[in-house]
């Protein structure tokens, strides 16, 4: 074989190995067109569910492990008087009074040890009244089965009157 016979076979091969790369290239890029569809149907479900649970009545929050929130409604966040990027990434102790953070922690390290859920009455000051709320927090299991964080959602049952002055709190648990 002549130096450039061999020349040319390695530009054959060359050639056809661009030509492979590239119809590889074509298959990447139609898997990642299919990948970024998906995502944007998700991103649109997201929403949607989102929007569904912001237009509830009830006030919710997640929270992870160390029981630092990572998802709260709108109007959970407005009843601390912050938003929701305030509360996001926070725990208790900073958004509330310690001795409510210290009831809140107690419960939920029950919940995340336990793997039950509780029910709780709240009375909390918001606008300057005394409210009411129903709290279940429940665990959030992981795929393995183990206890992975907190899903709370809180129900406003109205104004009371009664004995209770600033940020009350009147606990009755009961698990579910």
């Amino acid at each position: 074989m002549t130096p450039s016979d061999k020349k040319i076979a390695v530009m054959n091969r060359l050639l056809e190995d661009m030509t492979s790369l590239g119809r590889r290239l074509d298959e990447i890029q139609d898997q990642a067109s299919k990948n970024w569809k998906v995502i944007e149907t998700l991103r649109a479900e997201n929403r949607l569910y989102r929007d569904v649970l912001e237009s509830l009545a009830q006030r919710f929050f997640l929270k992870d492990e160390c029981l630092c929130f990572t998802l709260c409604s709108k109007r959970f966040a407005s009843d601390l008087g912050k938003t929701v990027d305030e509360v996001i990434g926070n725990v208790e102790e900073n958004l509330v009074s310690a001795e409510l953070a210290k009831i809140r922690r107690q419960q939920e390290m029950s919940i995340l040890q336990s793997g039950q859920a509780e029910e709780t009455e709240e009375i909390l000051v918001i606008d300057g009244q005394q409210r009411t709320f129903v709290t279940i927090r429940a665990p959030v299991m992981n795929g393995n089965g183990s206890v992975s964080g907190i899903f709370g959602v809180m129900v406003d049952i109205g104004i009371r009157g009664g004995g209770v002055r600033g940020n009350g709190y009147r606990l009755r648990a009961r698990h579910t």
